[in-house]
């Protein structure tokens, strides 16, 4: 990576830069993948049925019947 290319990729990058709902969505995005990979019921659920597994949509869930 050219010395440009990374100045332009930081730029569009930096914190200052980036609106707080963006960050916040981004925050909270790895804060869910950390907590469904550090716990081997809730990854195999993942696993099993991906995404869905912890969408609260009423109705019955895949995690309701392990």
């Amino acid at each position: 990576m050219s010395k440009r290319a990374y100045r332009k990729a930081a730029a569009a990058n930096h914190p200052d830069r980036i609106p707080e709902t963006t960050r916040r969505r981004a925050l909270q995005g790895s804060a869910e993948a950390y907590d469904v990979l550090g716990d081997t019921q809730k990854r195999a659920l993942y696993d099993r049925y991906g995404h869905e597994a912890f969408a609260r949509t009423g109705g019955s869930s895949p995690a309701s019947t392990m």
